[in-house]
């Protein structure tokens, strides 16, 4: 009897464990801190995430620390912009986003007309901070 106790226990536990790995999550998020150019956090930044390929897009907008947080995008090229009045606005093009990735991308916004702008074409590559997952894509 306990010996069948085991074997079920251990069967339960590896039918969770599982269970648990074919429900990770494939899609990406972005994620950061706006600031200004002394490094005050800007709270009420609209941060738009555009799908280059698709066209879809995400809009949030930063907290009162300044914190934004994209979630649930699809894998792919994205174009990033941040816009508040009185800030120049900032654009990034060409930010790879692989499946179940997590950039932390820090913007900095300085102050500028609004028919100014910053834009990013060339960055240091970005570095995942948030979590030391290693994964790989797979193909067919």
């Amino acid at each position: 009897m306990l010996m069948l106790n085991r074997v079920l226990f251990s069967a339960a536990a590896l039918l969770l464990l599982v269970s648990g790995a074919t429900a990770q999550e494939f899609r990406a998020t972005i994620s950061g801190t706006i600031v200004d150019s002394s490094g005050a956090a800007i709270p009420g930044v609209t941060v738009t995430a555009t799908e280059t390929r698709t066209g879809a897009r995400s809009v949030v907008v930063s907290d009162a620390s300044g914190q934004y947080v994209a979630p649930f995008l699809a894998p792919g090229d994205y174009d990033l912009t941040a816009e508040l009045s009185g800030f120049k606005q900032y654009t990034r093009r060409a930010l790879h986003l692989a499946s179940g990735s997590h950039p932390i991308l820090d913007i900095r916004l300085d102050i500028g007309a609004v028919s100014e702008s910053v834009q990013v074409n060339a960055e240091a590559p970005l570095v995942n901070a948030a979590n030391a997952v290693v994964g790989q894509i797979v193909t067919t």
